[in-house]
């Protein structure tokens, strides 16, 4: 697993990255294509950080 130490931008990505899925989960209708760049997101972000 990637450390903070690796990867110091990595605290700012990931803080980022969860701002933006929170508002995006919070969207109650979304379009196929919204949908699919959420999954998207989470399939990077895990392998990026690991889960």
């Amino acid at each position: 697993m990637a450390t903070s130490d690796e990867h110091p931008e990595g605290g700012q990505t990931r803080a980022a990255y969860l701002r933006a899925q929170e508002v995006l989960g919070a969207i109650t209708t979304r379009p196929a294509g919204l949908t699919l760049l959420v999954q998207q997101g989470q399939t990077a972000y895990q392998a990026v950080f690991g889960g």
